[in-house]
């Protein structure tokens, strides 16, 4: 650490500061003892240090390693940007970034409108009543998972009007 402190500041005068900052002294049981590894925790060198180290450690490898790869770092934390790479119709990759539905959420939504049994239990009810029971939900899953990609979700709401012929069903009721 003594020699990335002393390459990143080598101004004169700062010999001593530096010194001192990393060979901090400790009291226990009244008696003074110097350290021999770390830093005092939360005193002002600590965050100063980790951040030289991983800029060396970290920024500079990266730099080096992975020089198409994003990335940003605050003190500790770092964020990776990775691009997707998806075939077009064609074949061939390209980098894209799709927002769209997840296969998760896509079965989720299918297993909502399985519950909600609209052909086999909900035959009594008027047009009126089942779109006040299902319209909510979908307006919602439309603003939700329909904002960037749309068309990715409407193979899921097919599903809505294909359920037990419910579109048949609806048909008929009209």
């Amino acid at each position: 650490m003594q020699s990335l402190t002393r390459r990143t500041t080598a101004r004169p005068g700062w010999t001593d500061s530096r010194s001192r900052c990393l060979r901090p002294t400790a009291r226990e049981h009244g008696r003074r003892e110097e350290r021999t590894k770390g830093s005092p925790q939360g005193s002002i060198v600590s965050p100063l240090l980790a951040n030289l180290f991983m800029h060396y450690a970290f920024d500079l490898w990266m730099t080096r390693s992975y020089p198409d790869i994003h990335f940003a770092r605050y003190a500790d934390e770092v964020i990776i940007f990775r691009p997707r790479r998806a075939k077009n119709r064609w074949g061939k990759y390209f980098v894209s970034f799709l927002p769209a539905i997840s296969d998760k959420a896509a079965n989720a939504i299918r297993e909502t409108i399985r519950e909600w049994r609209l052909a086999a239990t909900r035959n009594n009810q008027t047009l009126e009543e089942i779109a006040g029971l299902v319209n909510p939900s979908v307006r919602g899953w439309v603003n939700y998972y329909g904002r960037f990609y749309r068309s990715a979700l409407t193979p899921v709401l097919r599903h809505l009007a294909d359920r037990d012929s419910t579109s048949d069903w609806i048909i008929r009721a009209g």
